[in-house]
């Protein structure tokens, strides 16, 4: 009879039993079968699906089918139908059928010499279906959860998966604001894990209330229902109970479990510093960062990466956070779009603020000179710049937040009842088409301000009075 072979690794057939152990054949090719020994309770019945491509001596050579139904007999042993190529449908029982494991790296070239490939007429039909598969993976970057979870995604869900996966060390802060779809990034995650190997332990800490939700989201909406019972789902208050380190870890509301010292959480705090330590693919999940909270929010770093954010330096890890906003400043106004006199501005101001910086003291000068003699080249080292300085100086690497006001599409925005005597169309899109001029007017407003301004540096009366003016331009 056929058996499952232990590990998920495909279906061999039972030839002997005795004192506990089983020989199993396995058949890689026609050319090369191998016998192997385990214990009975390794391996498991097995049972062949429908288009599960079996192999059959029949008429004195090798021939190749598929199966399309089979019947259960008396004797406990499975009659299969298999279809051949040539429409010709014959029943076999499961002892004369041999099916390849799912590692079976054979050499092709063999296979053709020992006659045992399909026609032409099938490998062109099969052909068909092949280039967009091809033409989906190719599009998915090998992110094959994007392609089988059966749901929609919107570009900033996909932007953060791919982040994470691209990454050989994947422990982030998932800080995405409430629903824009934490959960579904984190599904993904899994999911793409358990595809590239079913046998990986994910554990998932939630609040109690939120734990059915997980569990029927990820079997529903992101189908992990399709590897059996693939990740287990475990309250703030159970976590302190978990005594095997998962593969992937999961907190969601990370905030809810860290800085305490007593208290009910303290035991379950503790866990998930062990917990974090030794997983090897840590995700927090945290719709509100505790940015007023800089020793909470120093903890939620120091499980991603204790080295770089010690818990014993708060203070220097405020100003970092101050230095943090200020940079934040700076990268919001490196538009490529912006006026030349605002990039020229922040090119000097980054010269000055990072004299060190070999690369800021390369790329800030050339972005001074492009303003004027190469506006073509602003758009790359605008990105260029601004690149750099979100690498090397972010509070953290590792943390990815998406606000709703920058996510795209009209699910995020905000909508609501009436309020008051008005109806409330703050979700209804808008869209405005100025005239052509308009543009170029603004511009060319906020360069002479710039202007203005750098020129009367020192002169305060001045200054009101040009103030004054441009307001009224404005008006």
């Amino acid at each position: 009879m056929l058996v499952g072979l232990p590990s998920r690794k495909g279906i061999g057939k039972l030839v002997a039993a005795a004192d506990g152990r089983c020989k199993i054949s396995i058949f890689y090719s026609i050319q090369r079968t191998e016998e192997v020994e385990y214990d009975v309770g390794q391996v498991e019945r097995a049972f062949l699906s429908p288009q599960t491509r079996a192999y059959v001596f029949s008429e004195d050579r090798m021939r190749v089918g598929r199966v399309t139904d089979f019947l259960h007999n008396e004797n406990g042993l499975i009659t299969y139908e298999v279809s051949f190529p040539n429409g010709k449908r014959q029943d076999f029982s499961e002892i004369d059928l041999f099916v390849r494991p799912w590692n079976a790296p054979e050499d092709p070239a063999e296979i053709l010499a020992a006659g045992g490939a399909e026609s032409q007429f099938l490998h062109d039909r099969r052909q068909s279906a092949i280039g967009p598969l091809r033409a989906l993976t190719s599009a998915s970057q090998g992110l094959t959860s994007l392609l089988s979870a059966g749901i929609d995604f919107v570009p900033h869900q996909v932007a953060a998966v791919r982040r994470v996966l691209s990454d050989p060390i994947q422990r982030y802060l998932l800080a995405d604001e409430v629903g824009l779809g934490k959960t579904i990034e984190a599904g993904l995650i899994i999911r793409q894990h358990l595809i590239d190997n079913a046998e990986t332990r994910v554990l998932i800490a939630a609040p109690a209330k939120l734990c059915e939700q997980w569990r029927r989201e990820l079997s529903k909406k992101l189908r992990l229902d399709q590897f059996g019972a693939p990740f287990e789902c475990c309250s703030h208050e159970d976590l302190a109970r978990v005594s095997r380190t998962p593969d992937v870890l999961v907190v969601d509301e990370a905030h809810h479990l860290v800085g305490f010292e007593d208290g009910p959480m303290a035991q379950s705090a503790a866990r998930l510093r062990e917990l974090a330590q030794d997983a090897p693919v840590l995700l927090l999940l945290s719709a509100t960062p505790p940015l007023g909270d800089e020793a909470k929010f120093l903890a939620l770093l120091n499980l991603l990466d204790p080295l770089t954010h010690p818990l014993e330096d708060l203070a220097g890890f405020r100003i970092k956070l101050e230095q943090r906003r200020s940079i934040g400043r700076v990268l919001l106004s490196l538009n490529h779009d912006a006026p030349g006199l605002v990039l020229r501005q922040r090119g000097a101001e980054l010269v000055r603020s990072f004299p060190d910086d070999p690369i800021i003291q390369v790329l800030a000068p050339q972005m001074i000179a492009a303003t004027r003699d190469a506006p073509g080249d602003l758009a790359g080292l605008c990105g260029a710049l601004k690149e750099h300085i979100a690498d090397s100086y972010r509070i953290h690497q590792r943390l990815i937040r998406s606000r709703r006001a920058d996510a795209q599409g009209w699910e995020f925005r905000p909508r609501g009842p009436e309020v008051g005597d008005e109806t409330n169309l703050s979700h209804v899109r808008t869209e405005s088409d100025p005239a052509d001029q308009m543009e170029t007017l603004l511009a060319t407003l906020e360069d002479w301000r710039f202007a203005a301004v750098e020129s009367l540096a020192g002169d305060d009366g001045a200054r009101t009075r040009l103030s004054e003016r441009y307001r009224a331009l404005l008006s």
